[in-house]
């Protein structure tokens, strides 16, 4: 992100929606710029947040909307999310209310190319197996590109990632064509004209339900799965998941790290940046950094106790070489934390905005954060149903 858009960040920061925003908070406070209090309006805003050119911020809900779902896809009375933008110019404004049949339960970060938002829901859809979406960043056009039907993949998860020539490339959770694995997930990309392809089918013996995924400056794809590889008894019956990449070029995949569990209990890591040497930056409870080659390294440790449990999504890699992140929970108590990681330190990971002597910045945070060269980090957390921003 360029820091020429940090002035108007920093209004949208501290001087944004008077009936929801609280005061600024001052530099390393959590300070929450927006409170989702009316369910008409969205709820439970499970996915990350995307930066427009304008300084505007977009992203889903998971709940809520102008619309109720329809009853094969929620309770009555209830919307199924939205997607949003909120601006120090326009506030906060619904560009889609989800109720069904046009997807249902967003809880992915849009990814937004020119003036377009492209996105996925979970649920919803002809198949109710999910959607992909694209919607213009003020509302207009929405156009639902593919529906899944569950052996084409199901709940589909994460930012959907551009490749050259206005590839769309995504995974699912679940789904798949093969009976034996249908709920192993799969790799698909997508066209500017429409057309769909699963370009790899997950199963346990190579990674199950994929988490994440990146592209590499070389082209590559690097991604995360929550189960599957090696299986261990005792500590991962499904296998502890793997790190994986993938060459669209020849539809090369190849395993980079497995996992065994056990003292160690690193599992199902979540693949989050990549550098400008194509180095990949995740975090599997330890923070970690990972070569196409394989050169796996450990980068901090995690003390469940201090520095957080459960993350849900790898870092964030800022333009100096920070590292930034979130755990879920943990840190003492249940509420989760934000960390940063800086390479002149080595082997140290430390909290950001704490929010007070407690180390409990926000509770459950998301961990899908951005940044701008000079911060602040923004991000969501659906517990409560804010979005935050941190200035370290």
């Amino acid at each position: 992100m360029k820091s020429r858009f940090y002035p108007l960040l920093a209004a949208i920061a501290c001087a944004l929606i008077p009936l929801h925003a609280h005061a600024c908070a001052p530099q390393n406070a959590p300070c929450t710029i927006y409170r989702f209090r009316d369910y008409g309006t969205g709820g439970a805003p499970e996915g990350g947040l995307v930066l427009g050119p304008n300084g505007t911020l977009y992203g889903e809900t998971s709940a809520g909307g102008t619309k109720p779902c329809n009853a094969t896809y929620g309770e009555a009375g209830e919307g199924c999310g939205t997607v949003y933008s909120l601006s120090a110019k326009d506030g906060y404004k619904v560009l889609v209310s989800f109720h069904g049949p046009n997807g249902a339960f967003g809880a992915s970060t849009v990814t937004l190319v020119g003036n377009t938002l492209y996105g996925t829901t979970q649920r919803g859809g002809a198949g109710q197996n999910g959607v992909i979406f694209a919607v213009n960043t003020d509302g207009s056009n929405f156009t639902l590109l593919h529906q899944f039907k569950g052996p084409d993949g199901s709940d589909p998860l994460g930012p959907l990632v551009p490749g050259p020539n206005g590839i769309l490339y995504g995974i699912t959770n679940i789904g798949g064509p093969g009976l034996l694995k249908q709920s192993a997930g799969v790799l698909f990309s997508l066209t500017p004209t429409g057309t769909y392809k699963i370009l790899y089918e997950f199963s346990e013996a190579d990674g199950e339900n994929p988490n994440t995924l990146v592209m590499t400056p070389s082209g590559i794809l690097a991604g995360g799965t929550t189960f599957g590889g090696p299986t261990n008894p005792d500590y991962c019956p499904q296998g502890c998941g793997v790190i994986f990449s993938f060459n669209p070029a020849n539809s090369q995949y190849t395993i980079l790290k497995t996992y065994s569990g056990g003292y160690t209990y690193t599992s199902s890591p979540f693949i989050g940046s990549v550098g400008p040497d194509g180095t990949i930056y995740g975090n599997d409870e330890d923070l970690f950094s990972i070569t196409l080659s394989g050169n796996y390294q450990i980068l901090a440790v995690s003390n469940v106790y201090y520095t957080g449990d459960y993350p849900q999504s790898g870092p964030l890699l800022a333009p100096d070489g920070t590292l930034y992140g979130t755990y879920t929970s943990g840190a003492g108590v249940i509420s989760g934390s934000l960390y940063s990681y800086n390479p002149s330190n080595p082997g140290v990971l430390n909290f950001v905005c704490p929010g007070g002597s407690a180390p409990q910045p926000i509770l459950a945070p998301n961990g899908d954060l951005i940044n701008t060269s000079t911060l602040p980090l923004f991000g969501t957390r659906p517990a409560g149903g804010e979005i935050y921003d941190c200035t370290p």
